[in-house]
């Protein structure tokens, strides 16, 4: 009794000790980190104290006897509002005379990065970058009337001055994040970055770290977008493009002509008349799943939902309707849920019927599966 009680103090003593290490060892990590941001941020530091403690010289005084309006902004550089102008500009005496003497500037990124935090140092690196004299073609040295001196009214614009707006002009639905103020830099790092196409995260994880609440849609509909971030992970039942795909295999993250930012067509209408000729009602769908799991004969090997070899029940739901008029077509999205449901095969809980929510009860078995309580009574398929 007594060596089972000191082993259990032993075991005790031992979890507190490793726990205490860990606990350490975090500390230590943070302290690193916090440090290493100190070191990087120490020059600028040093810069800024200097100049908040400089004032205008004479010369930099007559200068700006002229030049007084180019730093008369909303938004102002430090050097040029508080009369530095020798931080970036040196100018010789008959300048001062007559004004014919060319200034000489200091104005390639390397004369920025004495005071300013290098930005150019990520695996993926703005082309715009590469020249010597790549901050002034985005910002003004001066200031402006919009944040951080952008040469245009908008960040948009300004990326666009050189960028070929990515969606098009031709939209139906349109992502938030690209109409905002910040646009273009709420994904994009618009120096550097260690992720692809300059993005701020990997591509699936920039999305999800928006996308991990529910949203109010307010540019292109008004629907609440639900957490994709929880069905992506949580489900019980997952689409096997969102969670081994990346968003973008479906969805186009600047706008679309389509529904929902989709890259192709996709209807989000319960009912459709399905047909191969002209564009496909779930031509995105399409993109990775067989079409002819649609067909009405020769589908053994291309679904697993029907009645052994003898009826395709794909085929029997979204071609024909189940024996209706073909307009009633059901569409993908009544039984699917494309990134992830709590059924198998992802299917949903529920559906919307003009307001009403219509439960779905879905049963899988070993050789089939059953549908219950919803648009119909018991209904089992068997494939053997």
């Amino acid at each position: 009794m007594k060596n089972k009680i000191l082993y259990n103090l032993v075991h005790f003593i031992l979890i507190l000790f490793v726990a205490s290490c860990v606990q350490q060892n975090s500390m230590l990590q943070t302290q690193k980190s916090t440090f290493s941001a100190q070191l990087s941020n120490l020059k600028i530091n040093r810069q800024l104290s200097q100049m908040t403690s400089a004032k205008p010289s004479e010369t930099e005084q007559k200068c700006l006897e002229c030049h007084r309006p180019i730093i008369q902004n909303k938004f102002s550089h430090f050097p040029a509002q508080a009369g530095l102008c020798s931080t970036c500009h040196t100018v010789s005496a008959k300048h001062l005379e007559d004004g014919k003497d060319p200034v000489q500037t200091k104005d390639t990124a390397a004369d920025c990065f004495r005071c300013h935090t290098q930005n150019d140092t990520g695996k993926v690196v703005h082309g715009a970058l590469s020249y010597d004299q790549s901050c002034i073609a985005c910002h003004n040295p001066h200031g402006g009337d919009k944040r951080f001196f952008i040469k245009a009214e908008s960040v948009k614009e300004l990326c666009i001055m050189c960028h070929t707006a990515p969606e098009g002009t031709d939209l139906k639905t349109k992502h938030g994040p690209v109409e905002d103020q910040r646009s273009c830099t709420n994904c994009h790092n618009p120096h550097s970055s260690d992720n692809d196409k300059m993005l701020k995260l990997p591509s699936k994880d920039l999305c999800l770290s928006c996308h991990d609440k529910e949203i109010q849609a307010t540019i292109s509909d008004t629907r609440i977008i639900p957490n994709i971030k929880k069905k992506v992970e949580e489900a019980a039942s997952q689409h096997t493009g969102a969670i081994m795909g990346d968003c973008t295999t479906c969805h186009n993250p600047h706008g679309s002509k389509y529904n929902r930012i989709l890259l192709s067509n996709y209807s989000i209408s319960n009912y459709n008349n399905y047909s191969t000729k002209g564009e496909n009602p779930y031509a995105l769908c399409f993109t990775c799943h067989d079409p002819t799991m649609l067909d009405q004969k020769n589908f053994v090997d291309k679904t697993g939902f029907r009645i052994k070899n003898k009826k395709n029940m794909h085929w029997e739901h979204v071609v024909n309707a189940n024996g209706q008029d073909p307009s009633l077509g059901r569409s993908c999205k009544i039984c699917h849920d494309p990134h992830g449901s709590e059924q198998d095969f992802h299917i949903n809980e529920s559906w919307n019927m003009k307001g009403n929510q219509i439960d779905i009860k879905y049963t899988k078995t070993d050789n089939g599966g059953q549908c219950t309580f919803t648009c119909h009574d018991v209904k089992i398929y068997n494939r053997d």
